[in-house]
């Protein structure tokens, strides 16, 4: 996917993450949304 220049970091680890979810749903999601959303 392409990035803009104007994106923050977390911009761009959302992006990944929705690459991710998009291929690959369920535990993989999860860890990953544990990983970047403490709680």
């Amino acid at each position: 996917f392409f990035v803009q220049t104007n994106h923050t970091r977390k911009e761009l680890l959302f992006l990944m993450f929705k690459e991710i979810n998009l291929r690959n749903h369920s535990s993989l999601h999860k860890l990953f949304y544990s990983l970047t959303i403490p709680s």
